[in-house]
């Protein structure tokens, strides 16, 4: 429920991970996290840019030594479920027995899902995508192999007992939800983001800033996840656009945005995210879409049309953070316009026709998301069909 200053009630489960490390250096801790889970055969999950890159893996790998069993770099973006499923044979044939993933939110989920896969017995590819669409998962205890998660974006999945994972021939991404799917360690390190390529690292400084927004502004929210999420929202303000240069001139302002990625998350699973958010699921399953990309497209338009009739009185906070002149008659715009400047300093793809989606296309997209919102169960603002295909038409 929603708290107030007048009478604050509700309850508060903390996030998953046994142990976050952040700031430079903490990626020297991998070999004594594998050591302290009882890991002796690691298999990395990680993507073909990085392995191109090659600097970064090459670290990782030397610091896991012996440990390290194998490398699966055939990761797609929104974690293809055929990409998902040679992963899990990928482990099988090395007796994996820790999983580590280094890379944003696909490799992140994929490495999550593979854990899910050994831990269960999980049989085919058709079981992961059953299990993606049921909406309905068990809360039986299972043990699973330990995942420490080596983040090179601000995409934060790493903080999320959750994996999404897309089924190619439906079009459509789904997510399994289990408190066993969070990785034990987070290693938060900003030597590790300098191989990521600024569009990628700048959207997803977006996504992070979208999961903020969305959940001061959720009908459920409580007070310590607005603390946290306004923080991120003032940080990601003052310290994104500083990050760009992927020097040791830049490293403190990426740490501090890490630091933002990780508090816009900080809320999970006490308040979800909303209409933003699952547009971007049904956009990047669709049209293969980075979610950072959908946030800079979707959150200004459910700004300005939901939150500013829905949540103005929590506007006022966001646009404070974002360090706009107090007393603005319209909080609600005024945000959504500061979010469309900060997307414009990085000239991303802005509107839904810019990511190449056809007009026709808009009313399956507006069914889909609004299937995805009753479905799982959501009380996210503008989840009425006509609300969302309003976002979804200014979106366009």
């Amino acid at each position: 429920m929603a708290n107030t200053d007048a009478e604050p009630r509700g309850e508060f489960r903390f996030l998953l991970a046994d142990k976050v490390a952040f700031g430079r250096g903490a990626l020297d801790r991998l070999p004594g996290e594998v050591d302290r889970l009882g890991g002796r055969r690691a298999l990395v999950i990680t993507t073909r840019s990085l392995v191109r890159e090659g600097q970064l893996l090459a670290r990782v790998t030397q610091l896991l030594g012996h440990r390290h069993a194998r490398t699966f770099c055939d990761v797609g973006q929104h974690t293809p479920s055929r990409d998902v499923w040679a992963a899990v044979e990928e482990a099988r044939r090395a007796a994996a027995d820790v999983v580590v993933s280094l890379g944003g939110g696909s490799a992140i989920d994929c490495a999550k899902l593979v854990a899910l896969a050994l831990g269960v017995d999980i049989a085919s590819v058709d079981e992961l995508n059953r299990l993606a669409h049921e909406h309905a998962h068990s809360a039986a205890d299972f043990a699973l192999p330990p995942h420490i998660a080596i983040s090179t974006t601000l995409s934060a999945s790493e903080f999320s007992s959750a994996a999404g994972i897309t089924d190619e021939v439906r079009l459509v991404k789904g997510t399994i939800r289990h408190a066993a799917l969070a990785p034990r360690v987070v290693l938060l390190d900003p030597a590790a983001t300098l191989a990521t390529p600024p569009a990628l690292w700048l959207s997803t400084g977006m996504k992070a800033l979208d999961h903020a927004v969305e959940r001061v502004c959720a009908p459920d929210h409580q007070p310590l996840v607005d603390v946290v999420c306004l923080e991120a929202i003032r940080l990601l303000r003052a310290h994104l656009p500083a990050s760009l240069d992927p020097t040791e001139a830049a490293m403190a302002a990426r740490g501090c945005c890490q630091l933002a990625a990780w508090f816009s998350f900080f809320g999970w699973p006490n308040v979800r995210t909303g209409l933003s958010h699952v547009l971007g699921h049904q956009i990047g399953a669709r049209f293969g879409v980075p979610h950072g990309y959908t946030s800079c497209v979707t959150l200004p338009p459910v700004v300005r049309l939901c939150y500013s009739q829905q949540a103005r009185d929590r506007l006022a906070a966001i646009a404070s953070a974002l360090a706009l002149p107090a007393g603005q008659p319209d909080a609600g715009e005024a945000v959504a316009q500061a979010i469309e400047r900060l997307v414009a300093r990085f000239a991303p793809p802005s509107r839904l026709r810019d990511l190449g989606i056809p007009a026709d296309a808009l009313a399956g997209l507006a069914a889909a998301t609004v299937h995805e919102l009753i479905a799982s169960g959501r009380t996210a603002l503008g989840a009425a069909p006509a609300d969302v295909e309003r976002v979804v038409q200014a979106a366009w």
